[in-house]
């Protein structure tokens, strides 16, 4: 498992409703209006600081299973950071592209590094 963490920080002049503020990480849009590999967080409403009466601090950890949120390697390259939060005065705000991420192929590498046995010979004597 792969772990991302993802800190938002909203302010609105009436302050941020704690627990509607979340994060969701996503490779790209199909055309349905869906998004092939999206991840959201396990725990929605996160760990949230109020830092004044209109600013809060909300922290994420995003967990992707690589071999299974993707499902496939088409999906390795740069994936998009979208950042909602809801205001106490039912203002919402939407940051589609707030960060950016890379995630990597799903690899494994192997290799034999032993040394090969060797093989005893007879000399052969000259005639």
């Amino acid at each position: 498992m792969k772990a991302f963490t993802i800190v938002v920080t909203a302010t609105d002049d009436s302050g941020i409703e704690v627990g509607k503020t979340f994060p969701v990480m996503w490779n790209r849009p199909l055309a349905n209006g869906d998004y092939y590999g999206l991840v959201i967080p396990d725990d929605i409403e996160g760990k949230c600081v109020r830092q004044s009466f209109t600013t809060t601090t909300c922290t994420w950890t995003l967990n992707m299973r690589p071999r299974i949120d993707p499902q496939d390697n088409t999906t390795a390259g740069t994936w998009t950071v979208s950042a909602y939060a809801l205001a106490n005065d039912g203002d919402y705000y939407t940051k589609d592209s707030a960060a950016k991420a890379k995630v990597l192929r799903n690899s494994k590498l192997t290799a034999n590094a032993s040394p090969e046995p060797v093989r005893r010979t007879r000399r052969s004597q000259a005639p």
